[in-house]
């Protein structure tokens, strides 16, 4: 289990203190409760439709750049059931002629796969940057809309995790929960 980090707990610490001391004067200059909010992103990631629309696209284009990888290995898998069958009644020079077309499909295979496994891993975190990044403006648009001072991640598995973040939020009440307002007002938006 991770141990927090130092500025994390400072946070923490921060954000309580503000909780539990109503009388500190709020960014709006008016005294009283602090408006705190939480955010589910793991929940507001799933259900951003751009996000449903953009990995669409995303399958599309893996299909796209998978089936010339699949058309050499069934190439390579007929070759080799040619070889298997013929090669005791070819010719050496024939033998060795398919065994290096094999080959250089094999490689040519391989290449390819790793080609196109790179350019889509590539290609999925530029997507995810972005939606994650989309997330984070419309949380603090809504938090400004409303007039919130805090607002938590609350989801155990979020979204930032996918990024390599963690969240900040051990307990909240079903009243604080905003996901759905955030997933409406991405929704709302033109895409």
């Amino acid at each position: 289990m991770c141990m927090p980090s130092k500025i994390y707990l400072a946070s923490l610490l921060i954000a309580l203190s503000l909780v539990l001391s109503p009388g500190v004067s709020a960014e709006n200059g008016t005294t009283g409760e602090y408006k705190i909010g939480v955010v589910d992103t793991r929940e507001v990631f799933d259900n951003f439709d751009k996000q449903k629309v953009e990995y669409d696209k995303l399958r599309a284009a893996v299909k796209k750049a998978q089936d010339p990888i699949d058309a050499l290995s069934v190439q390579i898998t007929e070759d080799r059931a040619r070889y298997n069958a013929e090669k005791d009644t070819m010719l050496e020079e024939d033998r060795k002629a398919l065994e290096e077309v094999i080959e250089s499909a094999v490689t040519r295979y391989r290449a390819e796969f790793k080609r196109a496994q790179e350019d889509v891993d590539r290609q999925e975190k530029k997507l995810l940057r972005n939606l994650l990044e989309e997330i984070q403006v419309a949380i603090q648009e809504v938090g400004l809309k409303e007039d919130y001072h805090l607002i938590f991640e609350s989801g155990q598995n979020n979204a930032s995790g996918i990024a390599g973040r963690t969240g900040g939020l051990l307990y909240s009440s079903t009243t604080l929960n905003m996901t759905q307002r955030v997933i409406d007002h991405l929704n709302e938006q033109k895409q």
